[in-house]
């Protein structure tokens, strides 16, 4: 589930999305679970990275279609 990717920010977290898009329903829900459990901590200590990270995340969400619609709903309510 990490990122595998290398270049820039904006490159390597666009592979990843693509990557994650075609993994199946269990990977996305453990990267949904994954996002639920760091999202809270990154807004609370570093608030102006939250900003990116959170855009980051939104994006991310949209392609995880297989992940468990209920852990989805709490990722996008803490996002």
């Amino acid at each position: 589930l990490s990122d595998l990717e290398v270049g820039n920010r904006a490159f390597r977290k666009a592979a990843s999305r693509a990557r994650l898009a075609g993994a199946p329903y269990w990977v996305q829900t453990i990267k949904t679970a994954d996002i639920i459990s760091n999202t809270a901590s990154i807004v609370k200590h570093d608030p102006k990275f939250a900003v990116t990270y959170l855009e980051e995340k939104r994006l991310l969400l949209d392609v995880l279609t297989l992940a468990d619609n209920r852990l989805v709903a709490l990722a996008r309510g803490q996002i």
